[in-house]
C-alpha cells in the first residue's frame, strides 16, 4: 500500500532544493525562447513556387520585353497570400503586393546586367499572425547579348582651336558585317547641322568646315547596328572636350628707351607681348613693312618670364630710324596662324654729338693786374632744339667747374700762378632717354700768359698808337704846304691866258 508524502517532504531537504531550481529555470527558458525563436527546419516553410519565361529563347537582346511567371504550387490552403518577391543573382530584389497566387512581372531589357539568373517566392502570413516567406523558386537563365562595342572617337586637329578652323572627327570601330548607322553628339545632343558626313562599316569622319565659339562642348559618338531585324545601339565613345576661342588679339610693342629716341652706338631693345600663351608661338619684328633679320651681334629670343619675345640692337646705326612693328603666328591644328601686326612704334636715330666751338673773352684784370676774368662760351649746335644740355670747361686738361647748364663761364686766375700758357677747351652732353650722350671736346684755345693777364691794356695802347700816327702824317702834310710858299693851284680853264697868271718867285734862267 502505497504512502502519500505531504508537499512539505519536497520542500525538505535536497529533493526540495531541485524542485525549487526548476521552478526557477521554466520562466527563463521560456523569455529566451521569445528573444531567441527557434529556427524552423525547411520542411515547415512553404514549398517553392513555380517559374517560367516568356518568351522561351536562348538569347535576349537590348530592348526586349521579358516576362516571369511565379505561381504557388499545389491547392488553396488556410495561408492567405501576401505577395511575391523577384531576385536577380546581382542582388537587386522587387517585391509585389497581391493576394494572388500567381503573379507575372514583366520588364524591358535596357541593359545587359538585366539578365542573369532570376528566382522568385511568395510570402504566406500564418494563422497564428507573422510572415513567412516560400523556398525560393527554381534560377531561370535570362541571356542577354550585350550591346555592341564602344567605338573610338579622334579629332585630326588639336582640342583647343580658333574661330574659322576646319574640324575633322573620326568614329571608327572594328570591321563587321551587319549594317551600321553611326551618330555624334555634342554635350548629348545629336549634331546635325554644318556637317559633312561619310561613312563606312568600320567608321565615320565628321568634317565642321569652320568652328564657331558655340562648338566649345564635349563630342562623342556611337553606332547602331542591325541584329535580328531591329537596331541595337552601341556604347558611347569616350568623349572629347573641345575648346573654341577667338582669333588671337595684336601683341603689344614696346621699346627701351620709351620715347624712340637713342643715339648712333647705343643699344635699342624691341618687347612683343603675346595677349595669350595657350598655342606654341613664334615671333616677327618689323621696320617700314620689312621684316627685321638681326646682326651677329644683336640678340633675339623668347621672353620665358611673359609670354613674348624681344630683340636687342646693341650698337644702332645712322639709318636705322623707320617705325617698328612686331606680329606673332599661333601654330593651330598645325597650321600658322597670323594675328594683326602690332601698333607701329617710331624709332629716331640721332646723331652723336658734335664737336663744339670755345669763344673765349676778357672780361677785366684787377688794378695791380693780379688776377683776371676769362669768359667762356661754348657753342653747342643742336639741330631739334629740344634735347637738353649740360657743359663742361677745362683748363690744361682739368675740369675748371662742375658740370653746368648754361653754356658760358667766368673764370679766374691768379697771375702769379700760371707760367708760359694757358689751354682752355669745352664739350658738352645731351640727354637722352638712355642718358647722357657726350660729345667730343672743342678745340683748345691757348691764351699767352702775357695776354692772357694784359690783353685789355694792348688794346688801348693799339688805339692810342694808330691815333698818334696819323696826327704825325697831317702834321707833315701840313709843314710840307708852307714850304712851298702857301701858293695855291686854282686849274685853268679852256680859253685862259696863261699871261696873266702871277709866277712868284720863280726864277727864268735867260
Amino acid at each position: 500500500m502505497s504512502q502519500e508524502r505531504p508537499l512539505s517532504h519536497l520542500r525538505a531537504g535536497k529533493g526540495g532544493d531541485t524542485a525549487m531550481g526548476l521552478l526557477t529555470f521554466i520562466p527563463l527558458f521560456a523569455s529566451l525562447l521569445i528573444l531567441f525563436p527557434l529556427a524552423v527546419p525547411s520542411d515547415l516553410l512553404p514549398p517553392a513556387p513555380d517559374i517560367s519565361v516568356t518568351p522561351a529563347k536562348p538569347r535576349f537582346l537590348i530592348g526586349d520585353t521579358v516576362s516571369i511567371l511565379c505561381a504557388v504550387p499545389g491547392p488553396a490552403n488556410q495561408d492567405r497570400i501576401q505577395g511575391f518577391r523577384f531576385s536577380r543573382m546581382s542582388g537587386s530584389v522587387t517585391d509585389v503586393r497581391t493576394s494572388k497566387r500567381s503573379f507575372v512581372r514583366t520588364f524591358n531589357v535596357t541593359d545587359p546586367q538585366d539578365g542573369g539568373f532570376h528566382t522568385c517566392s511568395y510570402i504566406v502570413l500564418r494563422r497564428g499572425g507573422g510572415h513567412v516567406i516560400s523556398l525560393p523558386s527554381q534560377a531561370m537563365l535570362i541571356n542577354v547579348q550585350d550591346r555592341p562595342t564602344q567605338p573610338n572617337l579622334t579629332v585630326t586637329s588639336s582640342r583647343v582651336t580658333v574661330v574659322g578652323q576646319p574640324l575633322i572627327f573620326l568614329c571608327t570601330v572594328r570591321p563587321g558585317t551587319a549594317e551600321r548607322r553611326f551618330g555624334f553628339f555634342q554635350d548629348e545632343l545629336e549634331v546635325t547641322d554644318g556637317i559633312q558626313e561619310g561613312s563606312g562599316a568600320a567608321g565615320i569622319w565628321l568634317q565642321v568646315e569652320k568652328t564657331g565659339r558655340n562648338r566649345t562642348g564635349n563630342f562623342s559618338c556611337s553606332y547602331e547596328e542591325m541584329t535580328e531585324g531591329r537596331w541595337i545601339m552601341s556604347y558611347p565613345s569616350d568623349s572629347i572636350q573641345l575648346i573654341v576661342e577667338d582669333l588671337c588679339l595684336a601683341p603689344i610693342l614696346s621699346v627701351e628707351p620709351p620715347s624712340g629716341m637713342v643715339a648712333v652706338g647705343h643699344r635699342l631693345r624691341l618687347s612683343c607681348a603675346a595677349p595669350r600663351h595657350r598655342f606654341r608661338q613664334r615671333f616677327g619684328f618689323y621696320r617700314d613693312g620689312i621684316e627685321v633679320t638681326p646682326n651677329a651681334g644683336d640678340i633675339i629670343g623668347d621672353v620665358i618670364t611673359w609670354n613674348g619675345s624681344e630683340l636687342i640692337f646693341l650698337n644702332i646705326s645712322q639709318n636705322f630710324a623707320g617705325n617698328f612693328s612686331c606680329q606673332v603666328e599661333e601654330e593651330v591644328g598645325g597650321a600658322w596662324l597670323e594675328a594683326p601686326p602690332s601698333q607701329g612704334v617710331t624709332v629716331v636715330v640721332r646723331a652723336p654729338p658734335t664737336q663744339p666751338i670755345l669763344l673765349l673773352t676778357p672780361l677785366s684784370a684787377s688794378p695791380d693786374s693780379s688776377v683776371s676774368q676769362i669768359f667762356l662760351i661754348c657753342l653747342a649746335p643742336d639741330p631739334s632744339g629740344h634735347v637738353r644740355h649740360r657743359f663742361h670747361f677745362y683748363c690744361d686738361g682739368y675740369e675748371t667747374t662742375e658740370a653746368s647748364p648754361w653754356p658760358q663761364i667766368s673764370v679766374t686766375v691768379s697771375s702769379a700762378a700760371t707760367a708760359g700758357a694757358a689751354h682752355f677747351s669745352c664739350r658738352y652732353e645731351e640727354e637722352l632717354d638712355t642718358g647722357w650722350v657726350l660729345s667730343p671736346l672743342s678745340a683748345a684755345v691757348r691764351v699767352p700768359t702775357s695776354a692772357q693777364f694784359n690783353l685789355l691794356p694792348l688794346v688801348v695802347g693799339g688805339v692810342v698808337g694808330v691815333a698818334s700816327l696819323l696826327l704825325v702824317l697831317l702834321l707833315a702834310a701840313w709843314i710840307c704846304r708852307r714850304r712851298r710858299g702857301g701858293s695855291l693851284w686854282q686849274g685853268l680853264s679852256p680859253g685862259d691866258d696863261i699871261g696873266t697868271l702871277p709866277m712868284g718867285d720863280l726864277e727864268v734862267a735867260a
